[in-house]
């Protein structure tokens, strides 16, 4: 999406907002969206078969989400995701792969965590942009550092074995 579109679009969602007493839906938006002359239109599958298959996708991840197992270490019990995305893919490819199978301490176990922790920083950084627009930002800040720390430590130990 160009700087064009991407501005028509928020000013389109901002509109939209203001519309409903300060507060955005997704509901509010598909409503407007539905409409040809909205800005907003193009970016919606609007045939239903199309939309259909790929919501259903959506629900079977939200579904692999899901299912967890119990890891009992000689101090605690963990509820653990079951699957979790499968790294040795494409990143463009979809899939999931089962916790337990994966190797103790080999490069997959460290690419696993490395892509976690890849997530966890990208929400920390939304939390710490977040919190910088409302003031409160410098303890994220170094959080998000403290993490980087540690998914580069897994990279280390990756390299190691």
């Amino acid at each position: 999406m160009d700087k064009r579109k991407r501005d028509a679009v928020a000013a389109r969602l901002e509109k939209i907002r203001l519309n409903h007493d300060g507060v955005l839906t997704p509901d509010d938006v598909v409503k407007d969206a539905r409409r040809d002359s909205s800005p907003l239109h193009d970016q919606f599958e609007w045939d239903d078969t199309v939309a259909a298959g790929k919501y259903r996708i959506e629900q079977a991840r939200e579904l692999i989400r899901t299912v967890t197992f119990t890891v009992t270490t000689t101090t605690d019990i963990l509820q653990v995701p079951y699957y979790i995305r499968n790294t040795s893919l494409d990143a463009k490819e979809q899939g999931y792969t089962a916790v337990k199978e994966i190797p103790t301490k080999s490069e997959v176990a460290y690419d696993a965590l490395r892509y976690e922790f890849s997530r966890a920083i990208a929400v920390l950084e939304r939390a710490s942009n977040i919190a910088d627009a409302i003031g409160l930002g410098d303890e994220i800040k170094q959080l998000v550092v403290r993490v980087r720390v540690i998914r580069e430590s897994f990279a280390q130990n990756a390299a190691k074995t």
